[in-house]
Parts: structure tokens; sequence; C-alpha cells
């Protein structure tokens, strides 16, 4: 990744050393990268519990508890599935915060309601507060995967800092 996203893992870093907090991840889009990209961070595994990959909708559903209703009528690319996805990596982790993305990284799959670009991420801690944002990156594929990965670390670190 860009330097800018190398200092971004950095920081989060530092704020979950800061609050002694761990996390986990649930992944669809970027596959992995995210916590590949923070596990190369020398000490990682004190605050890094693992993630799920979760690719496919069945994925979702089956390891983390997203419910099949909720994409049948949200999609699998929507606010509702990545809050749920959130909650269910922490619920199957039992760790005090967690990152979920979901999205269309593209170049095919788009629709008109979901560009190519579009992504939710949620942060969540284990107390229940929460937060879900919206972004529409543009670029190609792997660049919309990382600016996925560095808006997911920037939003943790935010809700972490957040009184």
């Amino acid at each position: 990744m860009a330097e800018v996203s190398d200092s971004v893992f950095l920081r989060l870093f530092s704020v979950l050393k800061k609050h002694d907090v761990s996390f986990s991840t649930a992944e669809s889009l970027t596959g992995g990268m995210f916590g590949s990209e923070f596990t190369k961070i020398p000490g990682s595994s004190e605050f890094y519990w693992g993630g799920v990959i979760s690719y496919a909708a069945d994925a979702k559903i089956r390891l983390l508890g997203v419910s099949p209703d909720l994409i049948k009528r949200y999609t699998v690319v929507s606010e509702q599935v990545a809050k749920a996805m959130a909650e269910g990596v922490l619920a199957v982790s039992g760790t005090d915060a967690a990152v979920a993305v979901t999205g269309i990284a593209g170049p095919g799959g788009g629709t008109e309601e979901n560009p190519v670009g579009t992504v939710f991420i949620s942060a969540a801690l284990s107390g229940g507060k929460s937060v879900t944002k919206k972004f529409l990156f543009t670029g190609d594929r792997d660049k919309i995967r990382k600016d996925t990965c560095i808006n997911a670390a920037v939003m943790l670190c935010a809700l972490l800092e957040s009184p």
C-alpha cells in the first residue's frame, strides 16, 4: 500500500495500544487485505484477534450471523449488512472492537443504485457504540480496495478516540 496507509495503520496500532483494545475484522471486498496490512506491524498480535473473510453472502450468513432477510431486503452492499457484519464478528471473536467492509471493487458488478466503488464501512465497539458510513471511491479495483482499508482504519481510530 501507499506510504499514507502505512502511517494510518501505525496510528491505529498506537490508538489500540493507548486504549488497550483488541479488535477483529469482517472483510468482504478487501478479502483479508486490512488484516494483512495491519499484521505487517511488529507486535500487532497483541491487539488483532483475526478476521473473517466473508466474500460470499452465504459466508456472511453462516460465519457472521447476518440475517438472510437483511441481505434480501437491502443487498450485501448496504449500511445494514455492514453493521450486521461488524456486530457478527464482535460476537464471534469476543474482541473489544471490530471493523467490517462490504462493497463493489469492480470492474463489474455495479448497479445504478450501487455503482462500482460503492463501499460501506462499519466500526463497532463491544458496548454497542458504532458508526457506519457509505463511500463512493474512484479508480481501479486495487485503488478501491486500498482506499477501503485506509478509511476503515481511520474510522476505527475515530470511534476509539471519540468520547
